[in-house]
């Protein structure tokens, strides 16, 4: 049977691939982040608080807040792309409001803009009582990822051809004591020392 072309299904499918990369994500798993919704531009992820989230003071770390959102946030990304879409987040700026220490955590992000390589995404925590607990901001790469292809040059090139550079001890003429003291002053020497004996010692 043929694909339909119906938005909703098509949503659907991207709902449906987004709850298998949630089981298949480590980090899902590890902190139990749950989906809850999702639409278009927009992602509510849930996590119950247990032992493992607090840090020492018996509140959920920040790291675990932090990461709940820039998860919610990336996948509220994908949700705005055509299906296949890779996202990696570029900067997040999070505000902790007020701590939490049971319950749960839910957290609503929703795409603020998308261009054609970035988007914005603004994502508000909230605990059991629906009290904002912290809100965060996000911006994130969207499109194909290529791997980084060696210069042709440094391929080319044999390990032991590669110029090597040292720091020299050069004596300093400047220095009034430098003929009875013998003292030296350090300085960069930038330019290939000689190949393949070298007069210094490589650092």
């Amino acid at each position: 049977m043929p694909l339909s072309r119906n938005p909703k299904s098509i949503e659907h499918l991207a709902v449906e691939e987004m709850r298998s990369r949630l089981r298949e994500s480590n980090t899902a798993k590890q902190f139990g982040f749950a989906l809850v919704a999702a639409h278009r531009g927009k992602v509510i992820l849930r996590m119950n608080v247990n032992e493992s989230h607090l840090q020492v003071h018996g509140v959920v770390h920040g790291g675990v807040l932090a990461a709940l959102a820039d998860t919610a946030g990336g996948l509220a990304t994908y949700m705005a792309c055509p299906r296949g879409t890779r996202v990696a987040t570029i900067e997040m700026k999070i505000n902790y409001l007020e701590a939490v220490e049971a319950g749960h955590v839910i957290a609503e992000a929703n795409v603020v803009r998308i261009g054609r390589h970035i988007a914005v995404v603004d994502c508000e925590l909230r605990n059991a009582a629906k009290l904002l607990v912290g809100k965060a901001l996000m911006t994130f790469f969207v499109g194909p990822f290529t791997k980084r292809r060696k210069s042709k040059r440094s391929q080319d090139t044999p390990a032991h051809q590669a110029p090597l550079y040292r720091l020299a001890l050069i004596p300093s003429d400047r220095d009034p004591l430098s003929r009875s003291s013998h003292s030296t002053r350090l300085s960069r020497s930038l330019h290939p020392a000689p190949h393949p004996r070298l007069p210094y010692k490589d650092i």
